[in-house]
């Protein structure tokens, strides 16, 4: 199967630090450059199989994509940042929470 070939290719699970996802159907993939728009349109306007497709004829390439978790995707696009750094301060804030409750 082509869609699971693509997320054993780029690691199969979220590549986020302090993500943990790693179930396929919630797995996506993220254009680091964003420019996925421009791939889509490449790709005939298609994304999916199309996508996966052409990532397999390239052999999978690294630079520029990353696997992520549908959550941790939709962050990046809307913080338009390294959702590592999200990820970092959420851990900060838990750990401050918890120390104020000790």
């Amino acid at each position: 199967d082509l869609r699971a070939d693509f997320i054993q290719a780029y690691g199969g699970r979220c590549t986020c630090v302090g993500c943990a996802v790693d179930q396929p159907e919630f797995l996506t993939l993220e254009h680091v450059r964003a420019d996925g728009a421009r791939h889509r349109r490449a790709d005939g306007g298609r994304g999916g199989v199309a996508t996966y497709r052409r990532l397999k004829a390239e052999g999978w390439p690294r630079d520029g994509y990353r696997l992520l978790c549908s959550n941790c995707n939709t962050t990046v696009g809307l913080v338009k940042e390294d959702i590592n750094i999200l990820h970092r301060l959420i851990s900060y804030l838990e750990k401050h929470k918890q120390s104020k409750v000790a």
